[in-house]
């Protein structure tokens, strides 16, 4: 879309940002330590717009001083308004990745200091500016391959768990009820996006995460089920170390009986991301490492595939049942 005109020449928004990059970057870095709320919410809406807009044309130089004062801008009360820093944080990280994950100095900051702070951030109400973090930190994580996955998991497990009795005191509640469950469903799909490259996380971090998924499953609605199934696809997808005999009877003995019954579930959704929970899993499963031999949840979970019959699924039933040969 144009922007404006100059002798004669449309510019196009991100022509307009590179000509006056540094002008823009430095009303913007200044409107963040402004003391009013809207100021400062509105200098990282426009740091946002740069990131977006730029992406990996954003210099380096600039992408640094971005980063650094929305970092300063992070610790501190939740003030109204302050959603914009966390958003505006999360698209320089993830606009700007390939630039931060090649300069040293860049990635340093942003996994040692920005997705510390986050985190720290993630323990926040109220319940919308919490959802905020977690999700920006999910996405950061994800974009730059950073490994913080223990602290973030720490911070994490402890709103599935109180959540469940959370929701369940509030049902009277059904505004409270739903923010619970947005939030619960924001943590799930973060579990998955953070999942790290680092084979010790993994090994430490594996069996936890899998019982912690599988067992929330059946006992959440719908909307959760399927963060829950994305998050667990996103993790099986990034597994690369060998799963323990403990995972393993986890697997068989109960995660497959649960996926066959999400399987019923009518909601297509659920169906839909329990197959490529299914495709994943089993993509892993079939290394003869395992020797995954025939078993009563294995012959229940044919039956269950067998009475899929959306068109659109039948590609992925075919390939799941060729592993399960």
């Amino acid at each position: 879309m144009a922007c404006g005109k100059k002798h004669g020449m449309t510019w196009s928004l991100e022509s307009a940002l590179r000509l006056y990059a540094s002008e823009l970057v430095g009303v913007s870095c200044s409107a963040l330590e402004s003391p009013s709320w809207p100021v400062k919410a509105q200098g990282a809406r426009a740091i946002a717009t740069i990131a977006e807009t730029m992406g990996p044309n954003l210099e380096s130089a600039y992408i640094d001083t971005l980063m650094t004062a929305l970092l300063v801008a992070l610790p501190g009360r939740v003030w109204e308004g302050k959603e914009a820093v966390v958003s505006a944080q999360r698209m320089v990280c993830v606009c700007c990745q390939n630039t931060i994950r090649s300069c040293q100095d860049l990635q340093k900051l942003a996994t040692e200091k920005i997705c510390h702070e986050l985190i720290q951030q993630c323990k926040k109400k109220p319940t919308t500016y919490q959802q905020c973090c977690i999700e920006a930190t999910g996405d950061i994580l994800d974009a730059l391959k950073a490994d913080c996955y223990m602290d973030f998991k720490e911070i994490l497990l402890p709103i599935i768990k109180n959540g469940v009795d959370d929701t369940l005191g509030m049902m009277a509640d059904l505004s409270d009820t739903s923010c619970t469950l947005k939030l619960r469903a924001v943590v799930f799909r973060a579990l998955g996006k953070a999942w790290p490259q680092c084979t010790d996380t993994q090994v430490a971090c594996t069996g936890e995460v899998f019982a912690l998924m599988g067992n929330t499953l059946l006992t959440s609605p719908w909307q959760t089920q399927v963060a829950i199934l994305c998050g667990l696809r996103d993790l099986l997808q990034r597994l690369s170390v060998s799963l323990s005999e403990a995972v393993l009877s986890y697997v068989n003995i109960t995660l497959i009986p649960i996926l066959s019954q999400c399987l019923g579930v009518t909601k297509y959704g659920v169906c839909r991301a329990t197959l490529m929970v299914l495709s994943k899993l089993f993509a892993i499963l079939k290394d003869p490492q395992y020797r995954f031999q025939e078993s009563p949840p294995l012959q229940d979970l044919r039956q269950a595939l067998s009475t899929v019959r959306d068109p659109q699924d039948k590609e992925l039933v075919v390939e799941i049942l060729k592993h399960l040969q």
